[in-house]
């Protein structure tokens, strides 16, 4: 499960405020909305905290985690260039680096039982390059923890 306490002081020493979680009934409509299920560890996080609040604000290390509000699909924020990716419509983007170099996307399904692996997606200049790098949302959240720097640098292949 995500340590949300250790999140939130790593984000308030880099002096962000982090703003209160959503209400089970927001997951909920979000839920309804794409027929999925998010995982028990976003879930938790999503309930505590709500990202780092307004979209854009970053970290000192130019990581952005995004509000519940601006989750979206891969094939909703690039249809010009994701059509070839599978599971576009199922990969919802919930944190970039450095504004989307990369961005991180979560696998999410209607089946609660599913994988719900994390992307790291690389779009910028056009390209569209995509490859699953971490097991979970708690997976991704570590590595961050323990060295934003490494996060930040995992790429997918031929970038």
């Amino acid at each position: 499960m995500v340590d949300t306490e250790l999140l939130m002081e790593r984000w308030q020493a880099d002096g962000i405020e982090c703003p209160p979680g959503v209400m089970s009934a927001d997951i909920e409509v979000f839920e309804r909305r794409h027929n999925v299920v998010l995982p028990p560890d976003m879930r938790t996080y999503f309930l505590k905290v709500n990202g780092m609040g307004e979209y854009g604000t970053c970290d000192d290390n130019f990581f952005s985690f995004w509000p519940l509000q601006e989750l979206i699909s891969i094939a909703d924020r690039l249809p010009d260039r994701s059509s070839g990716f599978s599971d576009a419509s199922r990969c919802f983007m919930f944190a970039d680096h450095s504004v989307a170099l990369p961005t991180f996307a979560i696998r999410l399904a209607s089946d609660p039982n599913a994988s719900t692996p994390v992307a790291s997606v690389f779009s910028d200049f056009g390209a569209f390059k995509v490859q699953y790098f971490f097991d979970s949302f708690t997976d991704f959240v570590n590595h961050y923890l323990a060295n934003p720097f490494e996060t930040s640098l995992v790429l997918p292949d031929d970038v």
